[in-house]
């Protein structure tokens, strides 16, 4: 729950554009702190009771070590095979996320401009993160905020649930094998394992216990607690609203399952959209002048968009149990997801018939657990049949939709051990115990083990011997992708740039289309970068199918003076990619790379009218036209 505290806080301070080391070192000190705090207050009693029993410890020790040393296995592998990577995503990670920290640690902030994904394709909240990382070490590293400690994070909060659930031994590993062996489709730093923890930290929250070791589940601390583990999520990837959604709604059915009152329902759901709106509100705050001069311009549903050059290609169909090899998924599929999916909707049916027999779930964990489990469910089939067909494409929506699948598996196995557990067996049945319950739990795992053993094993290899585990391969093999990673962090690639950044006047604003904005200087001048995910953002209102005049008019009413544009590398989308890519039925990937190729247009238009400072084939440097 603290990583969720550090985002809001991330968002008050960016918010106030004091996200500089200093302050982000003594949220560190401050977290500290707490822990220390927390960890005092805990382990006096904790202590007190092993000492009286001894069998406390012997137990405790059989529950937690054996995951421990696994988790431990895995730290390790990863730090030494991953941090930092021999590669990064050339599109998403060097053209975008890397420069992200880098950006709030001069400015203070992460308000990137009218062109940049931030305020769009997020908010900023992984990128605060990754600044943890940023001020002290260098830029290359930033990928062990989500591949090791948002992996590691995950494993233990599966870990720390189960020891809290009293479940038997073997169920603790058993439990964090889907979140090894199910393919994350990891392609970017973007949030991944991080989200993960935090959906962890929500399903799991009937573990959660006030100072009197009560339930919070369903009372106003527990609905509080939902809110900014809700707003974390959006913080650092908006896609996460679409779960939430979901989560949400089916969440306020079980408190009226639960509680059978009006009231409490209604106080439960306000008090969780008060506190999920009111920590996301600085996050919003540091775009909300962008999304204000868009929407006060063209009107909230007027964002603006480049003429269709041609027709796109009619929606495909897509299914669920196919075998076919996905391009991210390492030789996984999607009858594979589908099966996590059968297997976890399986555990449910036994969560709900165990509290059948029980009676009265008096303290919401049961109804909490099924809503854990039908969350993924829905998901699935909204974000892969409805926002996969119009929207993203299929296979990327499956890539939004894997910290859910991480998340909800583990979680799942935990909920159904658990309630196992607790059944009184009679006659034959209780002299094979504890058999029924391992097998019930061990024989689907062991399916979905083996179903991703494939996936998991090209993983490992991959990791071992290219130094990532990127996953869009054969691409991400070759050695002129790792030949660029190689050259884009290096110093040659930083002089370049800062080359480039030297011929204008410091203090002046910038436009600036290039491949390797990490090595640009934020503090020496007022940078807008450019990114497709922001020239496709609803909130846009560059005049795409305008002339000359326009564009200037428009960087002028900016504040724009200079436009650096990277028009040719290795790293740079031609005209070609642009038009196959525009040409997509997926209409937000569509509209991203029509206004990029029109963007494209309009700096070459605007830049015959303009003063050209520097052009040496793949740099063009331009002071903007003061003249219509």
């Amino acid at each position: 729950f603290g990583l969720a505290i550090w985002i809001i806080l991330g968002g008050v301070a960016n918010m106030m554009a004091v996200a500089h080391v200093i302050v982000l070192d003594g949220i560190v000190l401050l977290g500290l702190a707490a822990a220390g705090v927390s960890i005092w207050k805990s382990a006096g009693p904790g202590l007190s009771r092993m000492r009286d029993d001894p069998n406390l410890v012997k137990g405790f020790l059989l529950r937690v070590f054996p995951t421990g040393v696994l988790i431990s296995a895995v730290f390790v592998f990863t730090a030494i095979t991953q941090v930092p990577p021999k590669a990064f995503n050339i599109h998403d990670d060097l053209e975008k996320y890397l420069s992200h920290p880098l950006r709030m640690l001069a400015t203070g902030t992460l308000n990137g401009g009218p062109f940049s994904a931030l305020g769009t394709e997020t908010l900023g909240g992984q990128a605060f993160l990754h600044g943890f990382i940023a001020a002290h070490w260098s830029i290359g590293n930033i990928n062990a905020v989500d591949a090791l400690f948002g992996l590691i994070l995950a494993l233990t909060v599966v870990l720390i649930a189960a020891d809290r659930a009293r479940s038997p031994a073997w169920l603790a590993p058993l439990a964090v094998a889907p979140l090894i062996f199910i393919n994350p489709q990891y392609v970017n730093t973007s949030a991944l394992y991080t989200g993960v923890a935090l959906l962890l930290f929500l399903v799991f929250l009937p573990f959660g216990e006030n100072e009197d070791r009560e339930s919070i589940l369903f009372t106003s601390s527990g609905a509080a607690v939902v809110g900014i583990i809700y707003a974390a999520l959006v913080a650092v990837k908006p896609t996460f609203l679409l779960v939430i959604l979901v989560h949400f709604l089916l969440s306020a059915a079980a408190v009226a399952w639960t509680t059978r009152r009006l009231r409490s329902v209604s106080s439960w759901c306000f008090t969780t959209v008060t506190i999920a709106l009111g920590s996301i509100l600085p996050w919003m705050i540091i775009h909300a002048t962008r999304w204000y001069d868009t929407w006060s311009a063209r009107g909230i549903f007027g964002a603006a968009e480049a003429e269709n050059g041609g027709a796109a290609a009619s929606l495909p169909t897509v299914d669920l149990f196919s075998a076919e090899h996905l391009f991210l998924g390492f030789g996984a599929s999607f009858a594979h997801y589908t099966e996590v999916v059968v297997v976890v909707y399986l555990w449910c049916v036994l969560i709900v018939f165990h509290g059948r027999r029980q009676g009265r779930d008096e303290d919401g964990a049961l109804a909490w657990s099924v809503v854990s489990c039908a969350t993924l469910l829905i998901f699935y089939l909204v974000i892969v049949l409805v926002v996969g067909r119009f929207l993203l494409g299929y296979n990327t929506a499956l890539r939004y939709a894997c910290p859910v699948f991480l998340a909800v598996a583990p979680a799942a196995a935990v909920f159904a051990g658990k309630a196992l557990s607790t059944i009184q067996p009679k006659g034959i049945m209780e002299k094979l115990r504890p058999w029924p319950a391992l097998i019930v739990i061990a024989l689907p795992t062991a399916l979905l083990s083996w179903a991703f053993f494939e996936p998991l094993v090209a993983r490992i290899e991959q990791a071992v011997a290219y130094g990532h585990v990127l996953s869009f391969r054969p691409w991400s093999q070759s050695p002129v992708f790792l030949g660029y990673n190689q050259f884009a962090l290096s110093a040659k690639a930083k002089s370049e740039v800062s080359s480039m950044q030297h011929l204008i006047p410091e203090g002046e604003t910038l436009v600036a289309w290039i491949s390797l904005p990490l090595h640009l200087d934020y503090r020496r001048n007022r940078i807008f970068d450019v990114q497709p995910a922001g020239l496709g953002a609803p909130m846009q209102d560059f005049p795409f199918g305008g002339d000359a005049d326009e564009g200037i008019e428009y960087f002028r009413r900016h504040g724009v003076r200079y436009v650096l544009w990277q028009y040719t590398g290795a790293a740079v989308r031609n005209d070609g990619e642009l038009m196959y890519r525009a040409s997509k039925p997926f209409a937000y990937n569509r509209r991203s790379f029509q206004n990029t190729l029109a963007f494209n247009g309009m700096l070459l238009a605007v830049s015959k009218r303009s003063e050209i400072l520097h052009d040496d084939g793949t740099y063009l440097l331009f002071r903007v036209s003061t003249a219509l």
